[in-house]
């Protein structure tokens, strides 16, 4: 199922139609969460298995595959979770890298070859280098920084983390939405940083169209209500700043974000955005390097105003 959800690209249009259509016929009925096998016999089951074994033999060899290849039992269950918006089943949840333990986030970028941003190796291969500040720097910066980092963590759990297929989105969806980096907007105090996330234009949209819900890990809010309520966008605003929040109890995890976007503006390859995203580049270059001349002290009166 994440194959077909994450890969197939030249079938998507046909499997949409088919859903559309399915989920038309279906629209009116209540329909309960299912077990993949649930109700299935042991022989039926093993038939399943070996089907899909042998589909992703054909994804692997680069073959298409729709939707109308898989088990009867496992077609119903991939239309039951869509018409109960339950994507989740469906593709994996991506764990953000800045909740790991700093230890392991450690071991991890010096012992793997996975995408874990971190400042230490950028230097250390040149892909990020120190830029010059100015003797006394302008006390909006810390700001500017939060609101940043906030659309980071916010656009990289949007995509689920998948920097391999989405880079260039989550690049465009951050400078989209940040005032920062899109409008030059100055900061001039954490009540303005928090007023501004709050009645950000594009996040606005995003909520009332639902794609913040739609997203298969979506910024899980706890203690709420009710499931069924629709979200506004403060309720995303205040569970995405426990992302920053985290980001500053280890500075140099919201060091590591910031050069990471960074790298992503200049890797991003839109054509008619070039001008805007090598600003984005130099502006979060700057800042990242303005972090890295914090004090762990105030780094935490930063988290505390947070």
């Amino acid at each position: 199922m994440d194959e077909i959800s994450l890969r197939q690209k030249e079938d998507i249009d046909k499997s949409k139609r088919e859903i559309a259509e399915m989920l038309k016929r279906t629209q009116e009925q209540t329909v309960l969460p299912m077990d993949m096998f649930d109700g299935v016999s042991d022989d039926s089951e093993d038939e399943a298995e070996v089907v899909l074994e042998q589909l992703g033999e054909r994804i692997a060899d680069g073959k298409t595959v729709s939707m109308n290849d898989l088990p009867k039992s496992l077609r119903d269950e991939f239309l039951r979770d869509i018409s109960n918006g339950n994507t989740k089943n469906l593709i994996e949840s991506w764990k953000p890298w800045w909740l790991m333990p700093e230890s392991i986030h450690n071991t991890a970028v010096a012992n793997s070859s996975t995408q874990i941003p971190c400042i230490r190796s950028y230097l250390t291969s040149g892909d990020f280098r120190d830029v010059s500040l100015p003797t006394q720097c302008n006390s909006c910066l810390p700001y500017h920084c939060v609101e940043i980092l906030f659309f980071y963590c916010l656009s990289m759990r949007l995509y689920n983390g998948d920097l391999e297929e989405s880079e260039n989105e989550i690049a465009e969806c951050i400078l989209r939405l940040s005032y920062v980096l899109s409008q030059s907007v100055v900061i001039q105090s954490m009540d303005e940083c928090m007023a501004l996330l709050v009645c950000n234009e594009g996040l606005l949209e995003m909520s009332r169209n639902e794609e913040l819900t739609k997203s298969p890990v979506l910024l899980e809010l706890p203690n709420s209500e009710s499931k069924d309520r629709k979200r506004t966008s403060k309720e995303y605003v205040l569970r995405g700043l426990s992302d920053v929040v985290t980001l500053f109890e280890i500075p140099h995890f919201a060091i590591d974000a910031l050069a990471h976007c960074s790298l992503l503006f200049r890797h991003c390859y839109l054509k008619h955005k070039r001008k805007y995203l090598f600003l984005a580049e130099k502006k979060c270059s700057f800042l990242t390097t303005f972090l890295r001349r914090m004090t762990t002290e105030e780094f935490w009166l930063l988290q505390k105003e947070v």
